[in-house]
Parts: structure tokens; C-alpha cells; sequence
């Protein structure tokens, strides 16, 4: 079994954890309007075009950064926002 990044084109292939996850978020939030997923890094994803942070993501990293004892909440809108570390 192999696990990588390029796992679509791979009959057999498991995604990485972060592979995954992207794409998920990708998926699920071309699902419903005004629901969205999204993992973001302050470093850049490996073979990811578009790895530039909205405010959004930046203010989360920097609560995360400041508090990673205790996770942040963030929201915009009606938007919902979690960060984890």
C-alpha cells in the first residue's frame, strides 16, 4: 500500500493526512453555500498552488501562536471559524 499526495491517481493509494484534508475541505465546501472547510498552514503545502492566507487564516495562526496551550475560535460572519494546533 502506498500513501502519498498523488493518491487520485493511484487505484491503490491512501492520501496523506494533509492531502486528505484539503481536498475534504475542498469538497465540502462546494457542497452547500455558506459552509466551508479549509486547512491552512503558515508553511507552505507541498505541490499546492494557492498556499496565500486570507486575514481570516492569518488571525488564526496568530491565536494559535499566542494561546497554543488552549486552541483559538474565531468567527467572521456567519462564518464559523476553528484552528487547532
Amino acid at each position: 500500500m502506498v500513501i502519498t499526495h498523488a493518491y487520485q491517481h493511484m487505484p491503490e493509494a491512501l492520501p496523506l493526512p494533509a492531502a486528505f484534508t484539503l481536498d475534504f475541505g475542498e469538497f465540502i465546501s462546494a457542497q452547500r453555500e455558506g459552509f466551508g472547510m479549509a486547512l491552512f498552514s503558515e508553511h507552505h503545502f507541498y505541490l499546492r498552488a494557492d498556499c496565500e492566507l486570507d486575514s481570516f487564516q492569518q488571525d488564526a495562526i496568530e491565536a494559535l501562536i499566542d494561546d497554543s496551550d488552549r486552541g483559538a475560535y474565531l468567527s467572521k460572519h456567519r462564518w464559523i471559524g476553528f484552528s487547532t494546533a
